[in-house]
């Protein structure tokens, strides 16, 4: 399997103002084989958070639910990308297939 993309529905077109405050839902577009920007094989959604925002939610909130959840230190496309490339071969087992 290959990643060919993945896009932050709250960040569409910049990235988050705080990296360490931060999350979004994403999805992510996955090829069996080879593939590419336009051409994959299944879109899979998650959400990913920083630990920071985590924090600051539950200091107003006595609980926080997400499906398929990826908490990260800061959110910056390297970490991620790597991130979502580590769990690829289990992502059917978290992540929501759309």
């Amino acid at each position: 399997m290959k990643i060919t993309s993945f896009y932050y529905l709250a960040y569409p077109d910049c990235s988050p103002p705080d990296p360490m405050m931060a999350s979004s839902e994403i999805y992510v577009e996955v090829a069996v084989q080879e593939g590419s920007l336009d051409s994959f094989d299944f879109t899979y959604a998650l959400t990913i958070s920083t630990v920071g925002f985590l924090k600051q939610y539950l200091e107003t909130h006595p609980y926080y639910v997400s499906r398929s959840l990826i908490v990260v230190e800061h959110f910056d496309d390297k970490v991620i990308k790597e991130t979502l490339e580590a769990l690829l071969p289990s992502i059917q087992d978290f992540a929501i297939r759309k």
